[in-house]
């Protein structure tokens, strides 16, 4: 018999869990979590484990990656905004295009949450992310409004830029720290940061081009 071709194998899932994380009072910035081999329902900030499976919190599950905030035991009136993977194996090649949501608070602490949009190009490392808004009537949710968007240069598996507002809410000075989680990028997650918002967000990858 003819021997068969080798596929490529593909990439091992890391078991290096990696993210960001934020303080809603008293922000200091968006710094990276803590060493993590244990798993995705552990967050480690400044060297404290954190069980998400148990903690009072707003959290989403991707197959790779969480993304929320809960509340700090340290400080009751606290909150701490998270996002985190499984660390890349291998960035991929070309364009690829993700799709996902945020969720977050504003102002005296009102509730917010969206859709996500990222148009990422690995070639030349860049990123363009849009973020909108659900506006809601009556808890009903009618529409969605660019809140804002941002364009950055990919650094590894990393990217950071500055927001363009849309939406006064968003606030100004607006940070964003984000990362691409899973074996080949598959998601990718971060933490957005202003004088008047903060907010984590995640996507998936819906369409890659070669």
């Amino acid at each position: 018999p003819q021997p068969q071709p080798q596929l490529p194998k593909a990439p091992q899932l890391s078991k290096n869990i990696v993210g960001f994380y934020g303080k809603y009072i008293g922000s200091d910035g968006i710094k990276e979590t803590g060493d993590n081999t244990v798993g995705l329902a552990t967050l480690i900030i400044d060297g404290q484990s954190l069980d998400l499976a148990t903690g009072e919190q707003n959290s989403k599950s991707m197959e790779y990656s969480r993304y929320g905030y809960i509340k700090l035991p340290s400080d009751d009136d606290n909150l701490a905004f998270f996002s985190q993977g499984h660390d890349v194996t291998a960035l991929p090649t070309g364009k690829a295009t993700y799709e996902g949501g945020f969720v977050g608070l504003e102002g005296l602490g009102e509730s917010t949450s969206g859709i996500a949009h990222f148009d990422v190009d690995f070639a030349n490392k860049k990123i363009d992310g849009r973020f909108e808004k659900d506006i809601k009537v009556k808890n009903v949710k009618v529409r969605n409004d660019l809140y804002f968007s941002f364009s950055a240069s990919i650094v590894g598996n990393k990217f950071e830029g500055k927001g363009a507002v849309k939406d006064y809410s968003a606030g100004p000075n607006l940070d964003i720290k984000g990362r691409f989680y899973g074996p080949n990028a598959e998601e990718l997650g971060g933490i957005y940061e202003s004088d008047a918002a903060n907010g984590v967000f995640g996507a998936s990858q819906i369409n890659k081009q070669n």
